[in-house]
């Protein structure tokens, strides 16, 4: 199951974080940036931002199995975030809990709570530091 697991967070982050990513043309992620700075009512008041968060809900089709799930995503800098995703596979729930701070990271997947291998905290720094990179603010040299 630590594979089905693996998969959910993975497409989970790829729908929170990487999606937003796509724009197609600069004059795109240009108005984006001028949405979100209008929205917060001034490039000041979004300069004092320092937390980026999101929530999910969707279903992911694995194969012949259709997973709900549920989750929120928090990014605080380049280099502390927080994943938590809940799933329902065949009719039973889990919940998935992926925690970085900065040079260490746990996973909880259920069963037990394990610090993240050297790989795993390396792609997971990566990760969070690309994301932090969509935040308006990191593009004013507030990021990490």
């Amino acid at each position: 199951m630590s594979g089905v697991f693996r998969g959910i967070l993975g497409a989970t982050f790829i729908l929170a974080v990487a999606l937003p990513l796509r724009a197609d043309d600069a004059d795109s992620a240009k108005a984006i940036v001028d949405k979100a700075i209008k929205a917060t009512g001034s490039e000041d008041k979004l300069s004092k931002l320092r937390v980026i968060s999101m929530k999910l809900k969707g279903t992911l089709h694995e194969g012949d199995m259709n997973i709900s799930l549920t989750g929120e995503f928090t990014s605080q800098g380049g280099d502390k975030t927080r994943a938590i995703v809940h799933a329902e596979i065949n009719g039973q729930a889990f919940t998935i809990t992926e925690v970085l701070n900065r040079d260490k990271g746990w996973r909880n997947d259920q069963e037990a709570t394990q610090e993240m291998s050297a790989d795993e905290l390396k792609e997971a720094q990566q990760g969070a530091y690309e994301s932090w990179l969509t935040h308006p603010n990191s593009a004013q040299g507030q990021g990490r």
